[in-house]
């Protein structure tokens, strides 16, 4: 039926004329008072299973199946209510077709369950890839938040939160993972599973966990930023990926420390961000030379200091001088932005003697050191 308006009813099956049988689609406008029937190909060896409808206009429908001559799923789209038919899987869907679903708010997003897979259109069925490896006999899409997806087949269900690009094992509890058919329950956020043989199952909003990932700027997470469902007590591994430049410092929210990838247990509704800041660099081509002061009376040894600005590093304030003795450091000077010398006076002449040098940005962070010892 068409989500938005139930009196319009299509279904995906067969017709006869003469000796032949057809595939075809069967249409009720008001209910099932009359019924239509249009042939989808003239191909004997096409069976259908399944129709979808595009819930904001349902001239536009999906329909699908198998072809044993030669053997693969196919699907075909109507624009004109079933009137033509023009077949749009590309050979992309290896596998008989059980079930065909239409995103209710982005309507060019179609996803395809068959045995060999669950495949995602994003322009109405133009291209398809691959996005689940399991076999599919169901597809249930949440209508108030359709980012949140059900498929179910031979090894259970599966969810994702993120319209199809990642998915979950949501097997919990399911003891008979043959599942053949499923109905989401809006209002009450269950799901029913129908499983071959092994009776009906459903899972409750008390059995659902969410988990809410964000990062910062400078990085990401895998699974990526967004809100995933998983099934009460469900072991979840996370890892914050740092972008170029940058340097990942933490977890915060429902996760502390640096584990880095860090493991959560869902008891509970989790938030988690990963945090990162942009790494500083040390300045290049630190080098350090002592050289004789000489007057009339006495010589003075000095030690000089040189270094080049990293270019990778942004927003530097100044730089940071230290001399590095027996494992510490003092701080000698801090000099502006765009000096790169600096210069000690009475060292002594055949000591030797550490220096480091550092950038620090306009926020007062301090970055790596580069180091320089001679005597």
């Amino acid at each position: 039926m068409n989500p938005n308006d139930f009196s319009r009813i299509f279904g995906a099956g067969q017709t006869r004329s003469g000796s032949n049988t057809f595939p075809a689609l069967h249409k009720s406008l008001n209910s099932g008072g009359n019924w239509s029937t249009h042939t989808v190909t003239a191909n004997t060896q096409v069976y259908l299973r399944t129709v979808a409808v595009n819930p904001a206009n349902d001239n536009i429908l999906y329909i699908g199946g198998v072809s044993y001559s030669p053997y693969r799923g196919v699907v075909y789209q109507s624009t004109n209510g079933g009137a033509n038919w023009t077949q749009i899987d590309a050979g992309a869907i290896g596998d008989q077709v059980n079930r065909l679903a239409v995103d209710p708010v982005r309507t060019a997003r179609v996803f395809a369950g068959a045995n060999g897979g669950l495949y995602r259109s994003l322009n109405s069925g133009g291209s398809w890839t691959r996005v689940l490896n399991q076999q599919i006999n169901d597809i249930r899409i949440n209508r108030n938040a359709p980012d949140e997806i059900y498929v179910g087949g031979m090894n259970g269900v599966f969810s994702s939160r993120d319209g199809g690009a990642t998915w979950t094992e949501f097997n919990n509890g399911l003891d008979f993972r043959d599942v053949l058919c499923l109905k989401w329950d809006t209002a009450n956020k269950i799901l029913y599973a129908g499983t071959n043989g092994g009776s009906i199952y459903k899972s409750g909003a008390a059995d659902v966990r969410f988990l809410t990932l964000a990062a910062t700027s400078g990085g990401t997470t895998d699974p990526a930023p967004g809100t995933n469902t998983y099934q009460r007590g469900a072991s979840v591994t996370i890892r914050a990926v740092p972008g170029n430049h940058h340097l990942f410092t933490g977890w915060s929210g429902d996760l502390t420390g640096t584990q880095n990838p860090a493991t959560l247990v869902m008891t509970t509704d989790m938030s988690v961000t990963a945090n990162f800041i942009r790494r500083i660099y040390p300045p290049l081509n630190f080098a350090g030379v002592k050289r004789a002061n000489r007057s009339v009376f006495l010589v003075e040894y000095i030690n000089v200091l040189t270094w080049q600005a990293n270019p990778d590093n942004t927003a530097i304030a100044k730089y940071r001088i230290y001399d590095v003795r027996g494992g510490a450091r003092t701080l000698l000077a801090e000099v502006g932005a765009d000096v790169f010398e600096f210069r000690q006076r009475h060292a002594v002449k055949d000591e030797e003697y550490s220096y480091q040098v550092s950038a620090v940005d306009s926020g007062g962070r301090e970055g790596e050191a580069a180091t320089v010892t001679f005597r």
